[in-house]
């Protein structure tokens, strides 16, 4: 499968269950979509570039955010994206 994805400004704290807030792992949250157009949300904690490579494009791009929001407050918008590709 491929995807094409576009960074958010928006950070979210993901953890398990009852996970206490200081053990979520902050993920940016991308939106994009596959090579067949569905639309596609991810949470995305880390992403790598070697060293060898210029890193100043990520370093332009993906400044400091927001603080980060819970999966909680983000869910409603997930859905609804959700919904509105499944009228589609």
């Amino acid at each position: 499968m491929k995807i094409t994805l576009e960074s958010t400004d928006l950070i979210v704290k993901v953890g398990r269950g009852n996970t206490p807030p200081e053990y979520a792992v902050e993920c940016r949250l991308w939106e994009g979509e596959t090579s067949n157009g569905i639309p596609i949300t991810c949470l995305i904690a880390r992403v790598a570039v070697n060293s060898n490579h210029d890193q100043s494009e990520f370093e332009r791009q993906l400044k400091e955010t927001p603080p980060p929001i819970t999966l909680g407050d983000l869910l409603p918008r997930i859905l609804a994206a959700r919904d509105t590709h499944r009228k589609n």
